[in-house]
């Protein structure tokens, strides 16, 4: 004769075979989750993740918010006061692509005040800035070569500088070192991100002579000095 086993004798010799034990202190109503601990305020969960999985050393502070209705959506540590990264400039152009269009253009001006005789402009010369930030030296060279095509040689008057009703900043935070190449003066016109390089060449006898510069692209005119 054959012995069948059933699926339902199968289960009923399985748990007789656990003992009682195992079901004297089942409990009279259905346990609970446990919740997870509240969440800092300064640190979510998401952010706080990507920053472990990328084994980021050293003080990291990070937040995304909706630009819509500007509710943060993860942070973490978001009121850590760090130097501002290079990923701010995307902020930056953001902000400006949508204030100012994407065919928007800064304006560097040069104009004339006076009158030329025989290849001299009895006048001034007026350049006219619009806090253009990429204004550098190869630009101010192609001013002057403008200038000789039409045929004025020299200039007898001033170089004015008009700022344009651009107020005038000496740096961008008083908090940075003034010396940093992130926190340089604004104002109407902004030549080499008003910056000037220092170089330091070892004499032959001796010691270093130093001298300035302000360097374009091209060009690389020498700077007596800086007041």
């Amino acid at each position: 004769m054959e012995n069948t086993l059933t699926r339902r004798a199968a289960l009923s010799t399985a748990l007789a075979a656990l003992g009682s034990s195992a079901f004297a202190v089942a409990p009279l109503n259905s346990l609970r989750p446990v919740a997870r601990p509240a969440a800092s305020p300064d640190i979510l969960g998401g952010a706080a993740a990507v920053i472990r999985s990328f084994s980021l050393t050293g003080q990291v502070s990070c937040a995304l918010m909706d630009p819509e209705n500007g509710r943060l959506l993860d942070a973490y540590l978001p009121e850590t006061e760090l130097p501002p990264a290079s990923v701010t400039k995307a902020l930056t152009a953001a902000y400006g692509l949508q204030k100012l269009g994407r065919d928007f253009q800064f304006i560097t001006g040069l104009s004339l005040q006076g009158r030329v005789v025989n290849g001299v402009l009895v006048g001034d010369i007026i350049l006219t800035g619009s806090a253009d930030p990429t204004l550098h030296t190869d630009d101010l060279v192609n001013f002057a070569k403008a200038l000789q095509k039409t045929g004025i040689q020299r200039v007898k008057g001033r170089l004015v500088i008009a700022d344009n009703g651009f107020p005038y900043q000496r740096e961008i935070d008083s908090s940075q070192l003034p010396q940093a190449n992130y926190n340089p003066a604004i104002a109407g016109v902004n030549l080499n991100l008003n910056r000037v390089q220092f170089e330091w060449a070892r004499q032959a006898g001796g010691g270093y002579d130093l001298s300035m510069s302000a360097p374009g692209r091209i060009y690389r005119p020498q700077i007596p000095s800086i007041g």
